[in-house]
């Protein structure tokens, strides 16, 4: 078995909890490129960056960049992006519905 770090850049959707898509980079010499793809990810979020900064809203998806000598060692250290309930979007909509609704009621007095 090869136990040669490897970056793996991970790309969740958090709101369906989720693994959208998982690029293994083998090569030291991939560790650029690896880098680059999360900078090209992270610059394409930047319009949902602000509107969460503006409204709270969740972003959807998480980008991440891990070193680990497998996708098994992955699923033991970071087992929350291989398995999880899925969730809809009418759910996402009425999480949202009610967090709105929690910062228009005034709080109870003690």
């Amino acid at each position: 078995m090869d136990t040669a770090p490897k970056w793996f850049l991970v790309e969740y959707d958090r709101h369906r909890h989720k693994l959208c898509n998982l690029t293994e980079y083998t090569e030291p010499e991939q560790r650029q490129a690896a880098w680059e793809r999360l900078k090209e990810l992270e610059g394409e979020q930047f319009p949902e960056l602000q509107r969460f900064v503006k409204t709270g809203i969740p972003l959807r998806m998480e980008y991440v960049l891990l070193l680990a000598d497998s996708v098994e060692t992955l699923r033991i250290t970071h087992g929350n992006y291989f398995d999880g309930p899925d969730i809809t979007d009418a759910e996402i909509a009425e999480i949202h519905r009610r967090r709105r609704e929690s910062r228009l009621t005034p709080a109870a007095a003690d």
